[in-house]
């Protein structure tokens, strides 16, 4: 899938952008709008306050790209290598992409909890014997009840080391006693807006690469976004169950 890049510049000079650098990942989710498709009206839905308040895109599909976007990165950099295998079993042939980390790969070197950090960790605990559909999966401790949720759930960390997005913290209390605390994320526009032209040129080199092997692309994308869905807790009824 190729993305498009923001269509205009701000007229107000941004902010200075924060310090470190920021993976592909971070970027396509800052500027979500730009790298999924419109939720429509039975999708789950994720918002892009920055887009305006009323823009949503799809969850599953922004997950998806989230990882993709994060496994290209480390591709791109040479940090991975991905490479189709193929294989006979009981004399049928079946391909697979093997993740294979190339020699002196440390995941300190990236973004701490960025999905890149999480991925390559994951890779590098597989060693040569890791795919894709391994490599994802281990992203996650146990099977959930919504995947995808939980895939931009953990982007959501990246996102507030960067400062890309605030996590306010309020506590609701009763009479004379605190009943909880709910959690809210503040997207940080002008923060973003400043990462415009990185986002940009993410994009070029997204693009540049898409349209030299789509089917490639397009076979990442369906193989990251199986294994996500692969880890949905299923519900076992009991045998007695109509």
């Amino acid at each position: 899938m190729s993305v498009s890049t923001p269509s205009s510049t701000p007229a107000v000079e941004p902010p200075a952008a924060p310090a470190g650098r920021l993976t592909a990942s971070m970027l396509f989710y800052a500027f979500a709008n730009r790298v999924a498709p419109p939720a429509g009206r039975l999708d789950k839905a994720k918002a892009v306050p920055c887009a305006g308040p009323d823009v949503k895109v799809q969850q599953d599909a922004l997950a998806t790209t989230l990882v993709h976007a994060a496994l290209w990165d480390l591709g791109r950099r040479g940090v991975i290598r991905l490479e189709e295998v193929e294989k006979k079993v009981l004399f049928v042939k079946t391909k697979s992409l093997k993740v294979r980390p190339s020699a002196g790969s440390d995941p300190s070197a990236e973004p701490a909890d960025s999905l890149e950090f999480d991925l390559l960790q994951a890779a590098l605990r597989r060693g040569d014997d890791g795919d894709v559909r391994s490599v994802v999966r281990a992203l996650y401790p146990k099977d959930v009840e919504d995947p995808f949720r939980r895939a931009i759930g953990m982007a959501n960390v990246a996102e507030i080391n960067a400062g890309l997005v605030r996590l306010d913290v309020e506590e609701r209390s009763g009479i004379g006693r605190v009943l909880g605390k709910k959690e809210r994320l503040v997207w940080q526009c002008d923060v973003i807006a400043a990462h415009r032209d990185d986002f940009a040129a993410i994009v070029r080199d997204w693009n540049r690469d898409h349209d030299a092997d789509p089917a490639a692309f397009d076979r990442l994308a369906t193989e990251i976004r199986r294994a996500i869905a692969s880890r949905e807790h299923e519900e076992r009824g009991s045998i007695f169950d109509d």
